[in-house]
């Protein structure tokens, strides 16, 4: 007599429930955003539900129950993030994966399109063209973010390389507002700390 569904399903009826609810997709790098961005809530004083696909330190869990909001990853494998209608999508990327499911990219495409008109706002990377294709279906507003253009909401400058990690000047609007030193290994985190900073800046996060 227990009902079953799938974790789509689940954590659908749970975001629902929480403001804001914030739904991070693309085939790399969901789980380090997700963590990040709950991460930076959390520091900012809120109390934030987190459904992350990996286990998130200093939680020892993939999930933090709480109050104020909800950060989840979207999966896009099978169409699974359909089941989502998200007040924020970040989008990180559209990659060539999930090959059974999507055998051409385009196809993926068309999915997070269809993923992004179902989303109130979006904050997504301005670094990748399909990503950016994919956002003219959401409905509100679009919030971009990239490690070189200038265009973007929100960038990264004066990326430099020392003891083992990247940091970078983080740029909003067009103002330098903090200084960032990504506590993960790897060029790529510049790009995951990035957004996971451009989405809490886009609900009212002080950039502090």
């Amino acid at each position: 007599g227990i009902p079953r569904m799938s974790r789509a399903d689940a954590l659908a009826g749970l975001s629902r429930g929480h403001t804001p609810g914030i739904a991070v997709a693309g085939m790399h790098g969901k789980s380090t955003v997700t963590a990040m961005l709950g991460h930076i809530l959390e520091r900012a004083g809120q109390d934030p539900t987190v459904a992350c696909g990996a286990v998130m330190l200093p939680e020892e869990s993939p999930y933090r129950a709480g109050t104020c909001g909800c950060v989840y990853e979207a999966c896009e494998y099978l169409r699974a993030f359909l089941c989502f209608s998200p007040e924020v999508a970040v989008i990180l990327n559209i990659d060539d994966d999930h090959t059974d499911c999507y055998p051409t990219l385009d196809s993926a495409e068309a999915a997070f399109a269809d993923f992004l008109a179902q989303s109130r706002a979006a904050v997504v990377s301005a670094d990748d063209p399909r990503v950016m294709r994919a956002a003219a279906a959401c409905p509100g507003e679009v919030t971009t973010f990239s490690l070189s253009d200038r265009r973007a909401d929100g960038y990264a400058e004066d990326i430099a390389f020392a003891h083992g990690r990247y940091a970078f000047t983080l740029v909003w609007k067009g103002e330098r507002v903090g200084h960032i030193r990504v506590g993960t290994v790897g060029r790529y985190n510049v790009a995951n700390a990035l957004a996971a900073a451009t989405a809490a800046l886009s609900v009212g996060v002080p950039a502090e």
